[in-house]
């Protein structure tokens, strides 16, 4: 389906009838400011639709850094990761917000993955390392959302990915 993820309707017409919703969404460039708040300004629209639809499952991909996940990065990482993707993260931080104040309606995970890269699948990952912002494949953290999703090992936790 086309639509937008700022339409509750568009929402409406994808959301009915599902069993669970990823939302793996993103700013489209890093220094477009146009969608630069798209995560925050979208949950909770989406979030509204599942209630509606009785859509409990919500797993989402947020990024290392956000969260209780930022003790695990070292002052450098925190200064450039601010510097170059502050809107960013605040914008994911604010997400992940909206998202926990649902707990009694929702049954959500949320992933922070490290560096994204295109590189194959694996099946190997870490999960809540210490290594943080280490790289990790699409294809890993693909495959990692739908083991999630059958087993729902980590219900209204948040958790980090990485290679």
């Amino acid at each position: 389906m086309v639509g937008s993820v700022l339409s509750r309707k568009d929402l409406d017409k994808v959301i009915e009838g599902q069993d669970a919703v990823i939302n793996c969404l993103g700013p489209h460039l890093l220094f477009n400011n146009n969608d630069i708040d798209i995560c925050s300004r979208s949950q909770q629209l989406i979030i509204d639709s599942m209630i509606n639809h009785g859509v409990r499952r919500l797993i989402v991909v947020s990024t290392q850094g956000v969260g209780d996940s930022s003790v695990n990065i070292s002052s450098t990482q925190k200064f450039f990761g601010r510097l170059f993707s502050g809107k960013i993260l605040d914008d994911k931080e604010m997400q992940e917000k909206i998202i926990m104040k649902y707990s009694d309606q929702l049954d959500w995970t949320i992933i922070r993955p490290g560096k994204l890269s295109n590189g194959n699948l694996t099946n190997k990952w870490r999960l809540n390392d210490k290594l943080t912002f280490t790289k990790i494949s699409r294809a890993n953290v693909a495959c990692f959302i739908m083991k999630e999703l059958r087993n729902s090992d980590w219900l209204q936790m948040a958790l980090t990915i990485s290679g």
